[in-house]
């Protein structure tokens, strides 16, 4: 079992603060700091992991830093199931989703509704470019326009 310091709600609370911000200077320094200083980089705030709550504000500088923290990027909040891809295909934040995928994010996660982040998104081209992660991420073909695949 992880123990966490005694001192671990504070360094969320610092995490949330920081994720207030709208500078991004402000806002990664002071994540960084509270991620020194002993803050897991799957903390979460009522059951949302750090990356969802990121993804769900549509800071891209925030979610690179704690992709490259290793940070869960599939890690689902706890009641809804939903992933920070769930999140950026809510919200048609393709630059996001672009980024979610390229850093590792599962494309094909379920919430707690059965739903993938493609089924869930609300632009067609946020839907699109899950969908063909999916078809990478198994391996299937990925059709191409006036390919013989996309008829």
């Amino acid at each position: 079992m992880l123990t966490l310091p005694p001192y671990s709600d504070v360094l969320l609370a610092r995490a949330l603060e920081a994720l207030d911000q709208r500078d991004p200077d402000l806002r990664n320094s002071a994540l960084r700091r509270a991620l020194r200083e002993g803050l897991s980089v799957d903390a979460r705030s009522y059951g949302r992991p750090l990356v969802w709550i990121a993804a769900k504000r549509g800071f891209l500088d925030t979610i690179r830093l704690l992709a490259a923290n290793h940070a869960d990027l599939s890690a689902a909040a706890h009641g809804c199931g939903s992933t920070a891809l769930h999140q950026a295909a809510l919200n048609e934040d393709f630059g996001c989703v672009d980024m979610l995928l390229t850093l590792g994010a599962n494309p094909g996660a379920r919430d707690s509704g059965g739903r993938t982040p493609a089924e869930v998104a609300r632009g067609e081209d946020v839907r699109l470019l899950i969908e063909c992660a999916q078809m990478r991420a198994t391996g299937q073909p990925v059709p191409w326009p006036g390919s013989e695949l996309a008829a």
